[in-house]
This record gives structure tokens, C-alpha cells and sequence, in this order.
């Protein structure tokens, strides 16, 4: 019985905070802002803080490198826009030395580069098994890895205007 009348205070007592802070409930939940496009411009998407360019003649990339048994690949990345870059939308094409096709992927990469300069930027390799080199990578020491040639194209990037 002692039991019982436990369990029921504890339920009135629970149901009555309930119902007092059920008026004083504070959302908590921010509500993310919807991307809109420029009036007037094809090429660029605002969001609240950031824009997304796709014409981008304006960003070179420079410098790949991928040694034999390396897991990351690095490239040198030039913005020559008139505002920091924070990310990269890239496509990379492998093709061995008689140009087929071995690979292609499209990346997401996020990035700090100020306006005017030239940072490196790092990212893991495609090649898994670590049996590959950009062919104008250092020669490997034992000649048992694949040469390979690169094409990379940046699709788009993230500035802050």
C-alpha cells in the first residue's frame, strides 16, 4: 500500500511540474536558413555567410604530387579572387601512360585560403592499395609501382564575400 502511494505522489508530482513549465517551454532548435540564389547571376548561390562560385578561372591549381606507397595526395591552390576561399568542389581523372581511364572522383575539401595566395592542400589518395605514383612524383626506389598521369579541374568553391 506504502508502495503504491509512493508511486502515485511521484506521478502527481511529475504530471504537476509537467504542466507548470509546459507554458515556459523554450525552443531550443536553430532553424537553418535555406539557400536563394542572386538575382541576376547563374553562377553564384548566397548563403548567410559564405557563396558558392562556379566560375572559377579565377582559382589554379598547381604543384600534384602522389609518391608510390603514399596515402594522401597534395596540390598547391591559387586564389586569385578578391576574397578567402573556404572550400573546394574538385574533379580528379587518373589515366595510366596510354591515356585509358583508371579513375575519376569528385571531392568536397574544406580550406583557408586568403586572397592572392597560395596554400597546399592535402587529401587521402585514391589509391588504396598504395601500388601507384604520379609519374612526375619522385622514381621509386624498386621500379614494382604504376605510373599514372592526373587531370584535376576545380567545379566550384566556397568564398566568403
Amino acid at each position: 500500500m506504502r508502495f503504491r502511494l509512493l508511486i502515485l505522489s511521484l506521478l502527481l508530482s511529475l504530471l504537476t511540474a509537467y504542466a507548470t513549465e509546459a507554458g515556459k517551454v523554450q525552443r531550443t532548435t536553430r532553424r537553418i536558413p535555406r539557400e536563394t540564389a542572386t538575382k541576376g547571376s547563374a553562377h553564384t548561390t548566397i548563403h548567410t555567410d559564405s557563396c558558392i562560385i562556379t566560375t572559377t578561372a579565377d582559382i589554379s591549381l598547381s604543384g600534384y604530387e602522389k609518391p608510390l606507397r603514399s596515402r594522401t595526395e597534395s596540390m598547391f591552390v591559387t586564389n586569385h579572387t578578391s576574397h578567402r576561399l573556404t572550400g573546394l568542389h574538385l574533379t580528379i581523372t587518373y589515366h595510366d601512360l596510354q591515356a585509358r581511364e583508371l579513375h575519376t572522383r569528385a571531392l568536397k575539401l574544406s580550406c583557408d585560403i586568403p586572397a592572392g595566395a597560395t596554400r597546399m592542400i592535402t587529401f587521402p589518395s585514391w589509391d588504396r592499395q598504395q601500388v601507384f605514383y604520379y609519374r612526375l612524383s619522385s622514381k621509386p626506389v624498386r621500379a614494382d609501382g604504376t605510373p599514372y598521369d592526373v587531370h584535376c579541374a576545380c567545379d566550384s568553391a566556397t568564398i566568403i564575400p
